[in-house]
């Protein structure tokens, strides 16, 4: 009754050789050492700027400033659509490999 595995045929769709691994420069370790502190700290920043427009925004509305809370959502857009564009280039439409590291 039902579906039969007949065969299980595993197929790798993406690997990243890992700092310190195969014979990897001591260039590419430093890279890998900034990705891996840059990233969470752009999150961990974003996450904290994320709060803080939602709680000026909340305040504005609340103290009856609409006008207040438009301009907080305009500003937290604007500075993360200029982010976002100045990065592209390099996260987005990147063709090097992941940092520095050869990804196969």
């Amino acid at each position: 009754d039902g579906f039969q595995c007949t065969n299980i045929q595993w197929r790798t769709a993406w690997t990243v050789d890992l700092a310190g691994g195969g014979g990897q420069d001591n260039r590419n370790r430093g890279n890998f050492a900034i990705g891996a502190i840059a990233v969470p700290l752009y999150l961990g920043i974003s996450g904290v700027d994320w709060l803080a427009t939602i709680h000026d925004i909340g305040q504005s509305v609340e103290d009856g400033q609409g006008i207040g809370a438009l301009i907080a959502f305009i500003l937290y857009i604007a500075r993360h659509v200029a982010l976002y564009l100045s990065l592209a280039k390099f996260v987005v439409e990147w063709d090097d490999s992941l940092f520095g590291l050869d990804g196969r």
